[in-house]
Protein backbone atom coordinates (compact mmCIF):
# COMPACT_ATOMS: atom_id res chain seq x y z
CA UNK A 1 0.00 0.00 0.00
CA UNK A 2 1.74 3.42 -0.71
CA UNK A 3 1.99 6.03 2.21
CA UNK A 4 -0.23 8.04 3.07
CA UNK A 5 1.10 11.85 2.92
CA UNK A 6 1.30 14.37 5.60
CA UNK A 7 2.67 17.42 4.55
CA UNK A 8 1.04 20.21 6.76
CA UNK A 9 -0.84 23.23 5.54
CA UNK A 10 1.23 25.95 6.85
CA UNK A 11 -1.70 28.61 6.43
CA UNK A 12 -3.63 29.45 9.47
CA UNK A 13 -4.30 26.23 12.46
CA UNK A 14 -4.99 23.69 9.53
CA UNK A 15 -3.93 20.29 10.58
CA UNK A 16 -4.97 19.34 7.45
CA UNK A 17 -2.27 18.28 4.78
CA UNK A 18 -1.94 20.53 1.39
CA UNK A 19 -4.45 20.16 -0.78
CA UNK A 20 -2.40 18.06 -3.40
CA UNK A 21 -1.49 15.64 -0.84
CA UNK A 22 -5.31 15.77 0.48
CA UNK A 23 -6.00 14.47 -3.23
CA UNK A 24 -3.46 11.81 -3.46
CA UNK A 25 -4.28 10.65 0.27
CA UNK A 26 -7.88 10.66 -0.72
CA UNK A 27 -7.01 8.41 -3.45
CA UNK A 28 -4.86 5.71 -2.07
CA UNK A 29 -7.76 5.23 0.83
CA UNK A 30 -10.44 4.78 -2.02
CA UNK A 31 -8.01 2.57 -3.68
CA UNK A 32 -7.64 0.41 -0.69
CA UNK A 33 -11.39 0.27 -0.09
CA UNK A 34 -11.55 -1.22 -3.64
CA UNK A 35 -8.81 -3.42 -3.16
CA UNK A 36 -10.14 -5.09 -0.48
CA UNK A 37 -13.76 -5.89 -1.92
CA UNK A 38 -15.44 -3.32 -0.56
CA UNK A 39 -17.64 -0.59 -2.04
CA UNK A 40 -17.62 2.94 -0.17
CA UNK A 41 -21.28 2.05 1.07
CA UNK A 42 -19.96 -1.13 2.18
CA UNK A 43 -16.82 0.13 4.09
CA UNK A 44 -19.25 2.86 5.52
CA UNK A 45 -21.39 0.10 6.69
CA UNK A 46 -18.49 -2.14 8.48
CA UNK A 47 -16.90 0.91 9.77
CA UNK A 48 -19.75 2.32 11.90
CA UNK A 49 -21.59 -1.50 13.12
CA UNK A 50 -21.18 -2.58 15.73
CA UNK A 51 -19.58 -6.33 16.31
CA UNK A 52 -20.97 -8.64 13.78
CA UNK A 53 -19.92 -12.49 13.38
CA UNK A 54 -16.63 -13.39 13.67
CA UNK A 55 -15.92 -9.83 13.27
CA UNK A 56 -14.66 -7.59 16.82
CA UNK A 57 -14.70 -3.99 16.23
CA UNK A 58 -10.59 -3.12 16.95
CA UNK A 59 -9.75 -0.75 19.62
CA UNK A 60 -8.77 2.05 17.28
CA UNK A 61 -11.86 1.96 14.91
CA UNK A 62 -13.95 2.64 18.49
CA UNK A 63 -11.85 5.56 19.16
CA UNK A 64 -12.10 7.27 15.73
CA UNK A 65 -15.86 6.53 14.88
CA UNK A 66 -16.51 8.01 18.64
CA UNK A 67 -14.32 10.95 18.02
CA UNK A 68 -15.81 11.75 14.86
CA UNK A 69 -19.61 11.18 15.93
CA UNK A 70 -18.15 13.38 19.38
CA UNK A 71 -19.13 16.86 20.07
CA UNK A 72 -15.61 17.95 20.30
CA UNK A 73 -14.44 17.15 16.21
CA UNK A 74 -14.05 20.11 14.69
CA UNK A 75 -15.62 18.51 11.58
CA UNK A 76 -18.45 15.85 12.27
CA UNK A 77 -21.38 13.83 11.94
CA UNK A 78 -23.78 16.39 11.44
CA UNK A 79 -21.02 18.16 9.01
CA UNK A 80 -21.08 15.18 6.90
CA UNK A 81 -24.73 15.58 6.61
CA UNK A 82 -25.02 18.58 5.33
CA UNK A 83 -21.95 18.05 2.75
CA UNK A 84 -23.84 14.92 1.18
CA UNK A 85 -27.19 16.82 1.25
CA UNK A 86 -25.85 19.75 -0.27
CA UNK A 87 -23.98 17.82 -2.68
CA UNK A 88 -27.27 15.64 -3.53
CA UNK A 89 -29.74 18.78 -3.91
CA UNK A 90 -26.84 20.26 -6.00
CA UNK A 91 -26.91 17.71 -8.69
CA UNK A 92 -29.15 18.67 -11.92
CA UNK A 93 -31.74 15.85 -12.55
CA UNK A 94 -35.27 15.79 -13.10
CA UNK A 95 -36.17 13.65 -9.73
CA UNK A 96 -34.43 17.04 -8.04
CA UNK A 97 -37.03 19.65 -9.95
CA UNK A 98 -39.18 20.10 -6.83
CA UNK A 99 -36.20 20.67 -4.06
CA UNK A 100 -37.44 21.75 -0.47
CA UNK A 101 -34.72 23.29 1.83
CA UNK A 102 -34.34 21.60 4.67
CA UNK A 103 -33.22 23.32 8.36
CA UNK A 104 -29.72 21.61 8.64
CA UNK A 105 -27.46 21.66 12.49
CA UNK A 106 -24.10 23.17 12.46
CA UNK A 107 -21.18 21.73 13.93
CA UNK A 108 -21.49 21.54 18.10
CA UNK A 109 -18.75 23.73 19.97
CA UNK A 110 -16.46 22.85 22.35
Amino acid sequence: MSHILTELSTSGNSRLPLPEARARNVATILSTIQGHKWTLTSFLMDLFSPDQGNYVTSQMQIQMVSYFLGLCSTFGADDLAEMMYVQYMNIDTPVMASRHTLPLMGGGAC
